[in-house]
């Protein structure tokens, strides 16, 4: 039962953002049944993490030349972080534009 769920999900599931060991990044889009460790994937970045206008797909499995492997896995903290840059998203602190010190400040620039 093991070896079929690695076989149907492998240890990369759709969906997964993953480095490169080009340092792009890229996410999971589908499985390759015979092999998978090696799924097909969307980069989404060049190497120094600059988005592509274009997206390229790729199959790991089946590459020439120079082969793409994964390099890791990239684990977001929150939901809201950005899995291309890892870093955390930056929100509006408040409709006023800055962040309250306490909950005086913010009573009584409401009112």
């Amino acid at each position: 039962m093991i070896k079929l769920l690695y076989d149907r999900i492998g240890p990369y599931p759709v969906g997964t953002f993953i480095e490169l060991t080009s340092g792009a990044r890229a996410v999971v889009v589908a499985q390759n049944p015979g092999s998978p460790a090696t799924p097909r994937v969307k980069v989404l970045t060049d190497s120094e993490l600059n988005p592509l206008s274009d997206p390229l797909s790729v199959d790991l499995a089946s590459q020439t030349g120079k082969p793409l492997e994964i390099r890791r896995t990239i684990l977001l903290k929150e939901q809201t972080d950005d899995p291309l840059t890892g870093e955390a998203a930056t929100e509006p602190d408040d409709i006023l534009g800055s962040p309250p010190s306490d909950d005086f400040t913010l009573m009584t620039r409401e009112g």
